[in-house]
């Protein structure tokens, strides 16, 4: 399970770790075929209730470095396209078109936690309740990195593993505002790549679904495309961004609940690094035969009524399926 949110109403953002999987490198998942997505959710017996939707993932764009290694988590995220949009009144968040330099904000993660229940002290499927956590937070882009956090907005803030793709929130007196997209989470550091271009230009990828764009390569189903313009990108490296396009989508699936649909396609958003017009390493494309890949809705604790912007991704049966659990917390 894992957690994203809504950009648009048919448009979810969340981490690339969440359909790209790189948990056990001796044995990479690969790519997620199928993607099931809920906002609403809060537990399994809320399927099925007026207030949760229930949409499939049709296509998705992801960065080439997230599909090259886990290492690359200023790269690690991703963007879904629904197969159908989702209805009502969705209050989507606005977001900054690039992540302040420095702050000191009052941020908060919000999404599904795998360490949590929905009753206190009794096991009720963990992940299956939103929560979030909000404090004052002080950062500057610019700082030295620590433990390999280049390009990556770090924060004190209380994390585990199903809250990967959650948004980095900065709250203000009458709004809140996402700047960025949790990652990870390592030792008391949480982790989230950001927007802009100080990271991943969510203008270009948002492209990708809507504009017919070259495609320079295809390797196992994963389409390397260019954008005609070059955006120069002021992280660690000085990258320029070779950014996404589109790419033919997959037929809408059936309106029935839980049918599934396969999420065949996809594009990647190049790089300084990545040959332009040279194939992709087929090495770097593992894909797992039967690889599902479930999202749902959510937010956490005293937000009332749940936001209708939080996705809630299970995947917990995934992993366990091809024999590589984790725990809460690992890799998130």
């Amino acid at each position: 399970m894992a957690t994203g949110w809504l950009m648009r109403s048919d448009i979810v953002v969340t981490a690339g770790s969440n359909v790209f999987d790189w948990t056990n490198l001796a044995r990479p998942l690969g790519k997620a075929m199928q993607i099931k997505c809920y906002i609403g959710y809060h537990g399994g017996s809320s399927v099925g209730a007026p207030s949760v939707q229930f949409r499939l993932a049709k296509a998705v764009v992801t960065t080439p470095e997230w599909l090259a290694g886990p290492d690359n988590r200023h790269r690690d995220i991703a963007f879904l396209q629904l197969d159908r949009p989702f209805e009502g009144n969705l209050r989507l968040f606005g977001r900054k078109e690039t992540t302040p330099v420095q702050g000191h904000f009052m941020l908060g993660v919000v999404g599904y936690p795998g360490d949590k229940g929905r009753d206190a002290g009794l096991y009720d499927e963990y992940g299956g309740e939103m929560y979030e956590m909000f404090t004052t937070q002080k950062y500057n882009l610019h700082d030295p990195p620590s433990n390999n956090a280049a390009g990556l907005l770090e924060y004190d803030i209380s994390t585990r593993g199903g809250q990967a793709g959650s948004p980095v929130l900065r709250k203000d007196v009458d709004s809140m505002t996402v700047i960025g997209t949790h990652v990870h989470r390592t030792g008391e550091k949480g982790r989230a790549s950001v927007i802009g271009h100080h990271g991943n230009d969510y203008n270009m990828m948002l492209e990708a679904f809507d504009v017919d764009l070259p495609v320079i390569s295809d390797s196992n189903g994963i389409r390397l495309v260019q954008h005609p313009i070059s955006t120069p990108i002021q992280s660690p490296g000085d990258f320029d961004i070779i950014s996404p396009g589109a790419f033919g989508l997959a037929s809408p699936a059936s309106t029935v609940l839980e049918t599934p649909i396969d999420c065949d396609s996809w594009v990647a958003v190049s790089r300084k690094g990545f040959p332009v017009g040279g194939a992709v390493p087929p090495h770097l494309i593992k894909t797992s035969v039967g690889q599902g890949l479930s999202l749902g809705h959510g937010i956490v604790g005293p937000l009332t009524p749940p936001d209708e912007n939080i996705i809630r991704l299970p995947v917990g049966n995934l992993l366990e399926v091809f024999g590589s659990p984790v725990s809460p917390g690992d890799g998130f």
